[in-house]
């Protein structure tokens, strides 16, 4: 794996500057090839094709496409990158912003697929969450919340954070985290979830505060 950030044509490996090139091809329709190589990566279950994928992710010219392509294989066939995950987590630190979200992005696939993968690296999640940007924090709250969904042991376990979130997090965000973590929560930890809730309606713009109203009808 080249470096992280690396930029050089000559740091990719021979499969990554074949994608790399059929972006370039296809600059007029970029979009509709994502889709079309998507489609043939996960129709032929091509491990190699990820792993070449991660390197124009830490590419910043060939990032964009890295990630359509990527989320486009974990939309379809989300078990496709879970043999990844490892690096997946390694680019989380990597302090560059648009390697941390689309790791983040993809590992959202894992979890769905694979949260057994996750769980014991859910330090380095909350981690990211922490250090990271509006845009990564939703990533990373997203994934913490589908771990917590796995299993009543982790839900116990993240009910408490999940909880602190909604108490403290910016109202731009309050619904989008709210809509995720509510069914997810149950019992106490969800009674006290619509409290907080309920005490933050005023807080809202109207289209906000609708989308939490309709939670706790």
């Amino acid at each position: 794996m080249p470096p992280i950030g690396a930029t050089r044509e000559g740091d990719l490996s021979p499969r990554a500057e074949e994608l790399a090139a059929r972006f370039v091809a296809s600059r007029g329709a970029v979009k509709k090839a994502c889709q079309q190589l998507a489609h043939e990566i996960t129709r032929r279950r091509d491990s190699g094709c990820v792993s070449a994928l991660i390197e124009l992710l830490q590419d910043e010219s060939t990032a964009v496409n890295a990630a359509r392509v990527l989320k486009a294989c974990g939309e379809s066939a989300p078990s496709l990158l879970v043999p990844h995950a490892d690096v997946f987590l390694g680019l989380i630190n990597s302090g560059e912003g648009w390697i941390v979200r689309a790791a983040l992005d993809s590992l959202g696939w894992v979890c769905q697929a694979a949260p057994d993968v996750l769980w014991p690296r859910r330090e380095e999640l909350i981690a990211a969450f922490e250090a990271g940007s509006e845009r990564t924090r939703d990533s990373a709250v997203a994934i913490l919340t589908t771990l917590a969904g796995s299993s009543p042991t982790r839900r116990g376990h993240l009910s408490p954070m999940l909880l602190e979130l909604l108490r403290e997090c910016g109202r731009k965000s309050l619904p989008t985290w709210a809509e995720q973590m509510l069914p997810v929560l149950s019992g106490r930890a969800r009674a006290k979830a619509e409290r907080v809730l309920a005490e933050r309606l005023d807080e809202l713009k109207p289209t906000g505060r609708r989308r939490v109203e309709k939670l706790l009808r």
